[in-house]
């Protein structure tokens, strides 16, 4: 491996290997060359750790490298990554450490993809994900920032000795990042926790499931949109923000359905007299128990148009609407359906200020405003699945669409290369088989990306692609 130049691919085909020392991979390619490591389509290929005092696989001083279709079973970590940009990891599993699944906590790191993995079963600390360096005492360099964390599945982490087990965990001062489209399930610890960005631009958290977290649904200390998520069956709180390695500030929850939580269903520690924070247009059922739990005030805050069940602050009293009752305004959550049976959740005015343009299955939202992820189009709903969002690449949502947000899109946007709103098997084509020397996989200008909603765009600012 480590001989591999730029524009090389490496095809590992059937076999269980043994890991009698970590793969360490140095290696750089190029934007237009990048290097390839990849198992064979269509065949089972594991990377079996034999100690817990070993990683699986180490990545580091590396840059335009692809890592697809691999088991890494076993072993101290599955991937660790260090000191490196515009890495992709994608179709891999991660299971049964010892400790975290995939790290890049040492040094600074950006450009980094993770798609489509399945990461489940670890041990110890249990991280499914552990981007950026926890930096005692301050924010340091050793950051995380414009990368994509996209269309994994995550759950049952933690499991042997375990001591924590977050699912997808963003550290103090990474910015500029994305964590989307992810299914998070038995998680010991959080499902998504996020700190502040150290003044940075802010990161997404869209699109994301999180259900039966033993601990929090979310922990989002400030510096993020969070929005179109769903948080079903939390041990903790649903949603917490507090001061934590830094002020809770600039922080907009929007558009996000949580149902179910032993504590609050919403919870503030710091949300007056802090900058921008908002809370709109969410559903937050938490019936017969707390929904939405302030403790220093609003001054300062919007908080507009959600539809709750449970308690609530007095002084927020303008800015939520009671509902009517699980049973009847989602059409089936005993199986996971939350999509809206009837116009409960709709007609919300939408917090002018920074609109949510799609909806958690990319449904243009209309004049008729629905608070929650979920605008409907419908009569079906959708149902909540502990499997991947989406199967594949190719493979479109099973629900009804009254619209195509690539219509017209390539022909008004000429810097952009490709839109894809999965209606179509567009990707297959860019995606399809590759060999040495064919072009790379950098994601140019994330700004660009995290600026839009459309799912297509995620991948298609770019110098080059795949």
């Amino acid at each position: 491996i480590s001989s591999l130049e730029p524009g090389d691919k490496l095809v590992i085909h059937n076999g269980t290997y043994l890991m009698t020392s970590e793969l360490n991979s140095n290696l750089q390619g190029t934007a237009e060359n990048p290097i390839f490591i990849e198992g064979a389509a269509n065949q089972d290929i594991t990377f079996l750790g034999t100690s817990c005092s070993r990683n699986n696989a180490i990545v580091i001083d590396s840059e335009y490298l692809s890592i697809r279709n691999i088991f890494f079973n076993g072993a101290d970590v599955s991937m660790r990554i260090s000191n490196s940009n515009n890495i992709l990891v994608e179709d891999c599993e991660m299971a049964y450490t010892c400790g975290n699944s995939i790290t890049a906590n040492i040094d600074e790191t950006h450009h980094l993809y993770f798609m489509h993995n399945h990461i489940h079963h670890n041990g110890g600390h249990g991280e499914g994900f552990y981007l950026g360096k926890h930096q005692t005492g301050g924010i340091g360099p050793d950051v995380m920032h414009e990368s994509i964390v996209y269309n994994n599945l995550v759950h049952d982490l933690a499991v042997t000795n375990p001591q924590q087990g977050d699912g997808i965990e963003i550290k103090p001062g990474s910015w500029a990042n994305l964590v989307k489209d992810n299914v998070i399930y038995n998680s010991r610890y959080p499902g998504i926790i996020a700190y502040g960005t150290n003044g940075k631009a802010r990161n997404i958290i869209e699109g994301n499931v999180v259900i039966d977290s033993k601990e929090n649904g979310m922990q989002i200390q400030g510096d993020a949109i969070v929005r179109n998520n769903i948080i079903i069956n939390s041990a903790g709180y649903g949603l917490q923000s507090k001061d934590h390695e830094g002020s809770a500030q600039n922080l907009s929850i929007m558009n996000n359905i949580i149902v179910g939580s032993v504590g609050a269903a919403i919870t503030y520690a710091n949300f007056g007299n802090r900058d921008n924070m908002i809370l709109a247009n969410n559903v937050i059922y938490n019936p017969g128990e707390v929904a939405i739990e302030i403790s220093n005030g609003v001054n300062g805050g919007n908080v507009t148009s959600n539809v709750i069940l449970g308690l609530f602050p007095t002084e927020i009293s303008s800015g939520v609407t009671q509902g009517n009752g699980i049973a009847t305004d989602f059409i089936d959550s005993t199986e996971m359906n939350y999509y809206p049976e009837d116009e409960t959740f709709s007609n919300r005015n939408q917090y002018s200020g920074e609109p949510v343009e799609n909806d958690y299955l990319y449904n243009s939202r209309s004049n008729t405003i629905y608070a929650g992820a979920f605008e409907k189009m419908n009569s079906i709903g959708y149902e909540i699945k502990k499997d991947f969002k989406y199967p594949s690449r190719e493979q479109k949502i099973e629900i009804d669409k009254s619209f195509d947000e690539c219509n017209n899109w390539e022909e008004e946007h000429p810097e952009w290369l490709h839109c894809d709103d999965f209606e179509e098997d567009k990707l297959t084509e860019l995606y399809a088989d590759r060999s040495i020397g064919e072009t790379g996989f950098q994601i140019s200008n994330l700004d660009s990306y995290l600026g839009e909603s459309s799912l297509g765009q995620h991948y298609t600012d770019r110098k080059s692609v795949v």
